[in-house]
């Protein structure tokens, strides 16, 4: 492949060369370097696997990450360790993140800034003896949490790698918090599409598990695996992936799962010398395009053929060759997709538009409309939760970036089931409440959604315990809605 169409994008060969790092255990540091350098770009998603790199093979560096508009973001690594997140953004400044939390005033952050001189924020305001190192590390905390976060996205990015030296630490992040960061980011941020095309080229791999890592006793930390089958470990071993997308079929976060287990070292992929069948192969790409149309066809196309977006006859030619198959003509599900390929092509050759229209970023339209939070937290708090929800699926169908309304929506139905008596099973209110990303974990509203949430499931002491959490941190979280006798502890 030229290097001209590796930077236009994600090809196969290249970026299934990275991903043999992750795969395949044992690989030499030196080798994660030079296939990164050669990845050129990278999705959001893949972020993941690359600090997960990083880590288990203790690298020191730095990743560039460029954005179509050109914001540059960055991670510093010393010895897998993340040192640093640099962000092109405002909202996850230091000093703003001080303020938020409470610990100091705007105008007292505004004086600190003018007078700190060289030192960094959070030196000065310690030295100062306006807050304390420990109120420092729980912001930087915070700080590496959401800036890593927003990073996590079907965004594309220009990547680039390059040696540096920083010994000045100024994530608290540790690999244990990464982790659970993992699942919540996996489970509720990694797009359906995305994750199943990914693995489509893997169908002919072998899951072996590293019993010796899978610690049953960590198991419940992770949503995931239990999200999928409470004996979903033993279930995997030794199955290719091939066969377990048919025994879970059903199951919409089978590849997630897979994905976290991998990335934490708990399982292992292996190639086969059998091919996958390609019968599944083709049922399965035919239910990720089945429903689409337009730009969301060509996108979803462009995932499974790892093809540069904007060029449908690539695209049309790597999935009749290589993901379907000559073999496999009499198919219904192929010829299905090959007619909805062709209509596709048809139609886009006699648009007149500029094929500019139909880049990686412009597939998937992101609609800019207003959402007043406020409005769906007032009618939360009044307790008109069928209204708060009404306005929280319009909002959710059209925007994709406001993660508030995860939380919200988790609220709305827990305040359904406990204050209106309304039927909702636990397994709907436990998929509300994993949905909430981690960037609105730091919330006292946060707080007392967990603590409804636990209440839900009667578990009452780390409820109260949570309530408390809440209320330390806003103590308007006493005004909420509240079970009879709820509060009688706190008077």
């Amino acid at each position: 492949m030229p290097e001209s169409d590796q930077n236009q994008n994600l090809g196969l060969s290249i970026r299934s060369l990275f991903y043999q790092n992750l795969y395949i255990p044992l690989t030499e540091s030196q080798r994660i370097w030079n296939d990164i350098t050669l990845l050129k770009q990278c999705f959001g998603y893949d972020l993941i696997t690359i600090i997960a790199l990083f880590h288990q093979y203790k690298m020191s560096g730095k990743i560039k990450l460029e954005t179509v508009n050109n914001a540059i973001h960055s991670i510093t690594f010393d010895n897998g360790q993340i040192q640093f997140i640099e962000l092109a953004d405002t909202d996850t400044r230091l000093g703003t993140l001080i303020v938020n939390h409470r610990l100091i005033t705007k105008p007292m952050l505004d004086k600190a800034l003018a007078e700190k001189g060289d030192l960094p924020i959070g030196a000065y305001l310690v030295k100062k003896g306006l807050i304390s190192k420990e109120q420092i590390g729980m912001v930087l905390l915070t700080q590496s949490r959401l800036r890593l976060s927003k990073l996590i996205s079907d965004e594309k990015f220009n990547i680039s790698i390059e040696q540096v030296e920083s010994k000045i630490q100024t994530s608290e992040l540790n690999i244990g918090q990464f982790y659970l960061l993992i699942n919540d980011w996996i489970l509720s941020k990694f797009d359906h599409d995305w994750i199943h095309a990914h693995y489509l080229e893997y169908y002919n791999y072998k899951v072996q598990v590293n019993w010796d890592k899978a610690i049953a006793s960590e198991f419940q930390k992770y949503s995931l695996i239990y999200l999928s089958n409470e004996n979903f470990i033993e279930l995997i071993d030794q199955q290719t992936i091939q066969d377990l997308s048919v025994l879970f079929e059903k199951n919409s976060n089978l590849f997630k799962a897979l994905h976290f287990l991998i990335i934490i070292n708990w399982i292992e992929i292996t190639p086969t010398n059998e091919p996958a069948l390609p019968e599944v192969k083709i049922k399965h790409i035919y239910k990720l395009l089945m429903n689409k149309s337009g730009p969301d066809l060509l996108y979803t196309a462009s995932l499974i053929t790892k093809q540069n977006s904007q060029d449908i006859d690539k695209i049309y030619e790597d999935l009749m060759q290589n993901y379907l198959g000559p073999e496999s003509f009499h198919n219904d599900f192929k010829l299905e997709i090959d007619k909805k390929m062709i209509n596709l092509m048809i139609n886009q050759k006699n648009m007149k538009q500029k094929s500019a229209d139909f880049s990686t970023d412009s597939l998937k339209p992101k609609v800019h409309q207003q959402i007043d939070l406020q409005l769906i937290h007032n009618y939360i708090i009044a307790q008109k939760y069928n209204e708060a929800l009404i306005y929280i699926k319009k909002f959710k169908d059209l925007i994709e970036t406001e993660s508030k309304l995860q939380l919200y929506s988790a609220w709305a139905h827990l305040g359904l089931a406990l204050f209106k008596g309304t039927q909702i099973s636990l397994m709907t209110l436990e998929k509300e409440f994993t949905s909430i990303l981690p960037e609105d974990m730091s919330s006292a509203d946060y707080h007392y959604v967990n603590y409804l949430f636990l209440k839900v499931k009667k578990q009452d002491t780390p409820a109260n315990n949570s309530l408390k959490k809440a209320i330390s941190m806003d103590s308007q979280i006493k005004n909420y809605p509240v079970l009879k006798s709820i509060f009688d502890w706190f008077n």
